[in-house]
């Protein structure tokens, strides 16, 4: 302990040279080492900056402009020293505001050399801890910096950075001396820093979260979302703002990846839809004409045998009755036909538009499930695109197939209506209703393809249920954005 005391050195601060020869004499007994004796707070604060003291020795009541509290106040400020405080006066007045200095003593006069040499002691061993405590936190929180993950800068007031740890210099390319004293403006792309800025101006908190495009030393696009928090001194006056970075420039491209590979799977559903459609135009159409055609001819040819048979009435009745049946498949198959046809491409909705194929559908949806339908069109004239029509049309079928496989239900009210420059299809039912979950699980394709359906036309798909009341599916599309149909 000795040892160390002989090596400490000590800046007196007194402007009654008396008094400041009788501290020296007591110190130099003591084994210190006087560095200077100052008499007044300038002299004592460039002294201090001068000789870097390991203790100051100050008079509170000094002669000059600055007192001593003041003068003690600076050269904390400045510079990381103990000081002491000497005065004749103990009123709280003096005591409460030498506190704002946080000195690490108090002697009284006039001097005591035990009490002078106590407070000396007491002050240098407090420091001394204070200061391995203070190193040793000072350590572990550069070690967390040098080794989060994140990068980290802190800024002071006017934005000028003053620290930056590894990982932000990795991330950027640069070197630390290309980063320390420049505005951190320099290392984010301009239009960025007009978002910051207007950003930071739109919320009043004092923590900030935005993201930025920054600079590379490489010019390598990066991008991060840049969390800061405001810096404090000890009289709670803004310091500046620590600001941790974070890479996304990964998880933008997987972004930017993941939404182009959506778009690409939606164009290539919607080519299939209309491949789809005009395949099943073409199937409707060949089976229409040639087939319908060879069974019509074949119902022609059986009438003409029929009316040109011999009266051999033996064989008579029995050829007529074969006719018959055959004339009887015949009517069948080409009911059949017409239905198929009719499943894969009505031809309503190509000859005569929208509204009446959906009336059709309707009626033979009541004729097959014996469902009561009730329909109410308000809507004059519709200009519509044939894709437009064929997608409304599908998911119109859609929507009585789930009624017909899973609603229970035992009437459905149909509404068609133009309103607010949108065409509105309501189909409602009073079936047992669907909850939420149903209708956004992976597994609801039908919905899925319905949404899908409308997308292109930024149409929008809206089903609502009320258990035991019912199922409500509204279909909404901007006719604003259709086109005249031809």
């Amino acid at each position: 302990m000795q040892g160390d005391l002989i090596k400490m050195r000590v800046l007196i601060v007194e402007d009654e040279h008396l008094v400041a020869r009788d501290i020296e004499r007591i110190l130099c007994q003591a084994g210190y080492i006087v560095t200077s004796i100052a008499s007044s707070a300038e002299d004592a604060v460039q002294k201090a900056a001068e000789d870097s003291p390991d203790l100051v020795l100050m008079d509170i009541m000094l002669q000059r402009d600055m007192s001593g509290i003041e003068a003690a106040r600076e050269i904390r400020r400045r510079l990381d020293i103990p000081i002491i405080f000497i005065t004749a006066y103990a009123d709280e007045e003096t005591i409460e505001a030498a506190k704002t200095a946080e000195p690490f003593g108090y002697v009284l006069k006039p001097l005591n050399e035990k009490e002078l040499r106590a407070s000396v002691e007491l002050a240098w061993h407090k420091f001394a801890r204070e200061k391995m405590v203070k190193e040793r936190f000072e350590n572990r929180y550069k070690f967390l910096m040098e080794n989060i993950t994140e990068g980290i800068a802190i800024l002071d007031p006017n934005n000028i950075i003053t620290y930056v740890n590894d990982i932000f210099l990795r991330q950027r390319g640069y070197a630390r001396s290309e980063v320390i004293g420049h505005a951190v403006e320099e290392f984010i792309e301009k239009d960025s820093v007009l978002a910051s800025k207007k950003k930071a101006a739109e919320k009043n908190d004092r923590s900030k979260v935005c993201e930025l495009r920054l600079k590379t030393k490489g010019g390598t696009p990066f991008y991060a979302v840049i969390s800061s928090e405001p810096l404090f001194d000890e009289e709670e006056k803004s310091a500046g703002r620590i600001a941790i970075i974070t890479d996304i420039t990964e998880r933008l491209h997987f972004e930017e990846e993941l939404n182009r590979s959506r778009e690409e799977l939606r164009s290539l559903s919607q080519h299939l839809q209309s491949v789809r459609e005009e395949e099943s135009k073409r199937i409707a159409r060949e089976i229409h004409d040639e087939l319908g055609q060879a069974l019509t001819a074949l119902k022609m040819d059986i009438s003409w045998l029929s009316r040109r048979h011999g009266a051999d009435v033996k064989d008579r009745d029995q050829f007529l009755s074969k006719i018959q049946s055959m004339s009887e498949l015949i009517d069948g198959t080409i009911q059949l036909v017409q239905k198929i046809t009719a499943e894969l491409r009505p031809g309503l909705l190509d000859d005569l538009g929208l509204v009446p194929a959906i009336e059709w559908q309707l009626q033979d949806f009541q004729n097959r499930t014996k469902i009561n339908c009730c329909a109410r069109i308000e809507c004059a004239d519709l200009h519509l695109t044939p894709d437009q029509s064929t997608a409304i049309f599908r998911v119109f079928q859609e929507a009585l197939t789930n009624v017909a496989r899973h609603a229970e239900a035992t009437q459905v009210e149909f509404l068609l209506q133009e309103k607010n420059k949108n065409l509105i299809l309501t189909i409602s039912d009073n079936g047992k209703g669907i909850d939420e979950f149903q209708v956004y699980a992976p597994g609801s394709l039908g919905f899925m393809g319905m949404r899908e359906r409308l997308r292109p036309f930024h149409g929008k798909l809206e089903v609502r249920g009320t258990p035991l009341k019912g199922t409500i599916v509204r279909i909404t599309l901007p006719l604003n954005k259709t086109k005249a149909h031809d």
